[in-house]
Parts: C-alpha cells; structure tokens; sequence
C-alpha cells in the first residue's frame, strides 16, 4: 500500500467513526476525497493530512464545556505550571527522536567546533578515505597509509591500524582506561557509545577522544598529501602539544591527568 492509499484508508477508518461531524461536512470530505482518488498526484497528500487534524479536532469539541462569564485560557500541558517554556517545548518537539551511537560523547565534547564536525562526519563514514574514494572512481590509496597491510576504511585508519592502536595505548594507559582499548575490528560508532569517565570525568574523556582521533586524521593527510613518513612518535608529540593548547583555551577542566606529563609517554 503506497503513501497516498495508506493515508485514504486511514481517512476513511477515522471518519467512519466521527458521529460528531454533521451531514453537510461528511459529504464535503468525502467529495474532496473521492477527487483525490481519481487524480494521482502527490500533492493531495499534505492537504489530506491536514483534513485529518481538522476531523481529529471535531472529535474533541464536544468534549469542551463553556461555562458563561469564564475567561478562556491558554494552559501548557508539557510543565506543572501550565505555562510555556522554551526548556519544554524543546523536549516536546525531539522527545521521539533516536539519538545515533555516539552523538552524545562528540557533542559534548569540548572540543573545537572543527574537531566535532569532523567527528560527526567520522562516525557516519563522510570522510574521503580509500573506501569511500573508490566507490566513486576516484583517486585512492591503494592501502592503509599507516601500515600498508590493509584496506583503507575510516574505522581501520582510527581503531584498528596498528599505529592507531598503539597511539591508543599510550593514552589510554596514562587516562587509567586501558580496558577500553579497540581492536582491530572495532568500529568508531559503537566504540564511542558506552564511554563513560565517571563523575564529573565525562566532558574531558569526551574531549580526549575527539582530540586522539583528530591528530591520527591529520597525520594521515600529512602521508597521504605531503609524503610524509608515518611515525607513532609524531603523532604522539602533536597530541601531546594539541593538548597544551587546548588546556590554555581551557577545554580541558583538569579531570584527566595533567597534560603537562602527556609528553613524557611518547
């Protein structure tokens, strides 16, 4: 059953149950609807949608008294009060949505609103790695530019090289979670999905992470584009320096391990 036909029967189910609706608006409808029906156009669609909050809205007038010499009033059903806020019409409008694996650690975050882009785009495989640049026929690496053992895939070049891995193990050791450290198949999504730095630790793990995965992009720009050599040393030292850096922006709020000794594990 296509778009158009589900909404008709659905139209049809909900009129058939509206005794509240007199002759005249019955006949109306269902003129309206059996024009719909003959022209098979999409655009029907919409105005059919909005018949059915006009008809969903009869159903409720009978059950609303006047009362003579009472104000009307507007009440806020979403607070206790009964009086609007933007908090709670905020919830209301995304309180059905499905937050994506990992949407919560990249965006808050306090890193760079550079950085958690990237991020956003590296959990939802945006990024131009080989993978991405062959199915469209365009100029590729012919492996992973780290270890040159494997395919390029995003979650490879950031989880499952061997470089990589190792970068992780250096950080993750000094942060006192090793036992998050990804494997080779790890995928960067699911990862980041159930981490958690406990009370008052998140918003700096968070940042970490995103600070890690941004330093192993660029070095990975840097032998793919300016023919560097890839080294673990490297890109420890970047992370090491990147951190100072943030530290002095203040995105990091002193919950992890001083920076200053990030340096001394390279």
């Amino acid at each position: 059953m296509d778009a158009k036909a589900k909404i008709l029967e659905e139209t049809r189910i909900m009129l058939a149950d509206l005794s509240s609706v007199d002759d005249h608006t019955r006949a109306w409808f269902m003129k309206r609807r059996a024009k719909s029906a003959r022209t098979p156009d999409r655009r029907h669609a919409p105005r059919l949608g909005l018949l059915l909050d006009f008809l969903f809205c009869a159903t409720l007038a009978p059950l609303i008294t006047l009362a003579e010499g009472v104000e009307d009033s507007f009440r806020w059903r979403w607070e206790s009060n009964n009086s609007y806020s933007a908090r709670s019409c905020y919830e209301g409008m995304f309180g059905a949505r499905v937050d994506m694996a990992g949407a919560l650690q990249i965006w808050k975050s306090h890193a760079p609103p550079n950085c958690r882009v990237f991020m956003w785009l590296a959990a939802r495989n945006r990024c131009w790695t080989a993978d991405r640049l062959s199915r469209r026929g365009l100029p590729h690496p012919a492996s992973c530019p780290f270890c040159d053992q494997e395919d390029e895939t995003l979650d490879h070049l950031l989880m499952g090289c061997v470089l990589a891995r190792e970068v992780w193990a250096v950080f993750l050791r000094l942060w006192g979670k090793l036992h998050w450290m990804p494997q080779p198949d790890s995928t960067l999504v699911h990862w980041l999905q159930d981490k958690k730095g406990g009370p008052g630790g998140n918003m700096d793990l968070w940042t970490a992470m995103v600070l890690v995965c941004w330093i192993l992009w660029r070095h990975r720009n840097d032998v793919v584009f300016e023919g560097m050599a890839p080294s673990r040393a490297v890109v420890i030292r970047k992370i090491s320096e990147e951190a100072e850096l943030w530290r002095a922006a203040r995105l990091f709020r002193g919950t992890l391990v001083p920076v200053e000794k990030w340096r001394c594990r390279e």
